[in-house]
């Protein structure tokens, strides 16, 4: 093995890591990010995500599972539809910054859950505004 290669390794992964807390912790901590980089996040998001919307929610199921009302799709499902989010697993529960009931929904896949859904000061938001308009 070369002696470079730890060193290398160690690198990607402190690289990997600033990069997914950045893109992880709220809009806030993602002052670092350009602006170009978000836009460019936000359209790569688009593009490969199924689901992309932000809503309030506007009701609760007994089995955990809430229902979201559309205020501005991105992608999926139109602007005044509702959609059901699923509850996140125990390996992902929902996500603390979604406050006074709205999140931003971004799914890769069905079904849609409490796992994809992001407080409305997530810094993808504004990309997607940006990107595609309300």
């Amino acid at each position: 093995m070369h002696p470079r290669w730890p060193r290398h390794t160690a690198l990607r992964h402190l690289v990997a890591l600033a990069c997914a807390a950045a893109c992880t912790a709220p809009a806030v901590a993602c002052s670092c990010l350009t602006p170009e980089i978000r836009a460019k996040t936000g359209r790569d998001t688009l593009e490969r995500a199924q689901v992309v919307v932000f809503g309030q929610f506007v009701a609760t199921r007994a089995d955990g599972s809430t229902d979201l009302l559309v205020m501005e799709s991105f992608k999926g499902p139109a602007k005044g539809s509702t959609i059901r989010i699923a509850p996140g697993t125990g390996a992902c529960p929902a996500q603390a910054g979604v406050v006074e009931g709205q999140a931003l929904v971004i799914a890769f896949q069905a079904p849609v859950t409490a796992c994809e859904s992001y407080g409305p000061d997530h810094f993808l938001l504004d990309a997607f505004r940006s990107t595609v308009g309300p």
